[in-house]
């Protein structure tokens, strides 16, 4: 879901592994959630990718996916927050609500390695949090 307004973006069961390092999906979730428009920085053209109701950059999409859609929507971690399945209906707007009710039969459990970078992803957000709220001079390494 996107970190700033709440909004589903993608689910883990349209994530893969791109071999670039970047949480990589074939599809949006929900792709009213999401706008693109050209990005021209770096000396190249590519397509960013923007939430819609918070309009924060999200990442970037590349016709190099897999089938069926040949899209690789490859996301910036830190834009994102990573919601566990059983987490899901508790903490679930309309859109995610909506999403399991359709979607239900084909949820998985995500590997072990993913669950792990969504813990970890989830400390390092406690941490740059309390970093905002004490000031970055008194950071220390996160718990």
């Amino acid at each position: 879901m996107d970190i700033v307004s709440g909004e589903p973006l993608f689910s883990s069961l349209d994530k893969y592994d791109s071999g670039t390092g970047w949480p990589s999906f074939t599809k949006p979730l929900e792709p009213g959630n999401i706008v693109t428009r050209e990005d021209r920085r770096l000396f190249s053209v590519c397509t960013e990718v923007r939430g819609k109701h918070s309009d924060s950059h999200l990442g970037h999409v590349f016709n190099d996916g897999p089938p069926p859609s040949g899209l690789r929507y490859c996301m910036n971690s830190a834009a994102l927050r990573f919601i566990p399945k059983e987490d899901l209906e508790k903490k679930a707007t309309a859109g995610i609500a909506s999403y399991l009710k359709r979607e239900n039969n084909r949820f998985q459990e995500p590997d072990a390695g993913f669950a792990c970078l969504t813990r970890l992803f989830n400390a390092f957000t406690r941490w740059v949090s309390s970093c905002f709220n004490r000031g970055f001079h008194s950071c220390g390494a996160p718990d």
